[in-house]
């Protein structure tokens, strides 16, 4: 990490050449709760009665919402947080209920699948350096605007280093 990315406050460079800034980030019940309690947020001081998202029953998420989105004129979507190491099949299965249930949408992450995504604090997460061409902020693409199946799409295809 150079100098300049500590200036602008960038926590951790990933393999891609992304840049991350950390932040925690809580519910505005869990907010409301330290206010009221007159604490300061931190992650180590919050009590049982609060659970992650990953403990919540990931089919009755996609059931809910089914209910939900029938009375919004407009798109939903929720993301669903699983936890790391949980297989394709499951994920392919929750996309499928989701499908069944007709939701207009849904998001399915899995805990570590992406380098500086959602880390918890008591992860200590370095980078491993590698000998991988460093992204530029600029490539050279071609552009191609395709319809498929009636929808207008736009591609970007660019190249780095061959």
């Amino acid at each position: 990490m150079t100098e300049e990315d500590q200036y602008l406050g960038v926590d951790h460079v990933d393999l891609s050449g992304d840049k991350w800034k950390n932040f925690n980030v809580f519910h505005k019940n869990l907010e409301e709760y330290f206010e009221f309690k007159g604490i300061s947020p931190d992650v180590d001081n919050i009590p049982e009665f609060f659970i992650e998202s990953t403990k919540i029953d990931w089919k009755k998420r996609i059931e809910l919402q089914s209910v939900i989105q029938k009375y919004i004129d407009h798109s939903i979507s929720s993301t669903i947080n699983l936890p790391k190491g949980t297989s394709p099949e499951i994920v392919g299965e929750l996309y499928f209920l989701a499908w069944e249930c007709k939701l207009k949408g849904i998001t399915v992450y899995v805990d570590g699948s992406r380098d500086g995504v959602l880390l918890k604090n008591s992860e200590k997460k370095y980078f491993i350096s590698s000998h991988a061409t460093k992204r530029p902020n600029i490539i050279e693409c071609e552009i191609h605007r395709p319809t498929i199946n009636g929808e207008k799409w736009i591609c970007l295809i660019g190249l780095v280093d061959r």
